[in-house]
């Protein structure tokens, strides 16, 4: 294993030099198995020299000494992740390449374990709710959602749909699938829908340096990190949190006036029942983000490396090739527009592309649904 390695040591050499030019983007040499990176990290900040990519992941390697020998160092055993490397970063030619990574994100994770799955049309697109897309300030956007909230609750009671929804988070949780301005931001259960979602945006695949994405996050170690071990044992094995109305959770809620703690800095895996119909298609869950600033309106990825430095929460999956070779191997699998919306629009929807051309949804229907693109661009 060590000598076909120190055969790759060369051309890894070249690419490294490469990228600290700045002639280098994201990627995969094809005979070694090993990605390299751009030397810059999230914080802006030069890698460490004892720091080297594995499988996508930035690691260091103490006793390594220069790039050589820090290479060999990190073929022969990986170091700690590193701290300040970007999140981790790869391309899925296909949807079997997707499920492996997916597979390979969750490792040992089994039983409860959950991973979590966003699709987005533009890997450009941060992990940013919209409510402080909109309002980055959180003062402000705290008094807007109140005032949507009570808007939404008094306006909506002769819809039956509304009707559905006890209390106040599930009424939150209404507003979300329904693309009111709020703290949530959609996950699903479901690999395959987070892909769906990805694919069927009407921005995927206008530029080919910025293709759609499918974001893999790993709840249960975000919310150790957010309320500690304890508070992710009480909410049992999946360390999602899912007693909203008491505890660490009362106080991200959707009314006020609100509590203002500590632990509200930062973003909260959280789920509740799957009290609509969309809800339970899409396996529906959600990050509410907080309440305080500056934290409560950083990006999950600005907020990653502040709360789990050397920890592996977020993972993000380009997707290449072409809309029409993605929504032929979903629809193989029995994933389409009925299936994400099941009701008679997204029935008419998939009959439709059935039939027909491509009729896409409606942007104000979509998990990524932005009310303003270029200013979403803007404050990316």
């Amino acid at each position: 294993m060590l000598t076909k390695a120190l055969k790759t040591l060369g051309e890894d050499a070249r690419v490294a030099d490469s990228d600290r030019s700045g002639g280098g983007k994201d990627r995969k040499t094809a005979t070694s198995g090993i990605a390299t990176q751009s030397s810059i990290s999230r914080q802006g900040m030069p890698h460490p020299e004892s720091c080297a990519t594995v499988d996508g992941l930035h690691r260091r390697s103490p006793s390594a000494s220069g790039r050589w020998a820090r290479r060999v160092s990190m073929i022969v055993g990986a170091g700690d992740p590193c701290n300040i490397c970007p999140v981790r970063e790869e391309t899925a030619e296909n949807l079997v390449e997707l499920v492996r990574m997916a597979l390979a994100f969750a490792g040992s994770s089994t039983g409860d374990v959950e991973v979590w799955f966003r699709g987005q049309g533009r890997s450009s697109w941060t992990l940013l709710p919209s409510i402080y897309r909109r309002e980055p300030d959180v003062t402000k956007a705290l008094g807007i959602e109140e005032m949507l909230f009570l808007d939404f609750n008094n306006r909506s009671r002769m819809i039956a749909e509304r009707a559905t929804a006890r209390g106040d988070w599930e009424l939150f949780f209404l507003m979300q699938h329904h693309r009111l301005s709020t703290r949530l931001l959609d996950w699903s259960r479901n690999l395959l829908i987070g892909a769906y979602f990805a694919v069927s945006d009407p921005k995927a695949w206008k530029g080919a340096d910025d293709p759609p994405c499918v974001f893999m996050f790993k709840p249960r170690d975000w919310n150790a990190k957010t309320v500690g071990e304890g508070g992710v044992s009480a909410a049992g094995p999946s360390g999602v949190i899912s007693e909203l109305t008491e505890g660490i959770a009362a106080g991200y809620g959707p009314s006020g006036p609100m509590t203002r703690g500590s632990a509200q800095h930062y973003a909260l895996a959280i789920a509740g029942p799957e009290f609509a119909t969309r809800i339970a298609a899409q396996r529906g869950v959600f990050t509410v983000f907080g309440t305080r600033a500056p934290e409560g309106s950083q990006s999950l990825e600005e907020q990653e490396p502040l709360l789990a430095p050397a920890s592996d929460t977020l993972y993000k999956v380009r997707l290449a090739g072409s809309r029409s070779e993605w929504e032929t191997a979903l629809r193989l699998v029995g994933i389409g527009e009925f299936a994400a919306f099941p009701d008679l629009d997204g029935l008419a929807r998939e009959l439709n592309a059935q039939y027909f051309s491509r009729v896409p949804i409606p942007p104000t229907q979509r998990m990524g649904y932005r009310p303003n693109d270029e200013e979403y661009d803007a404050d990316a």
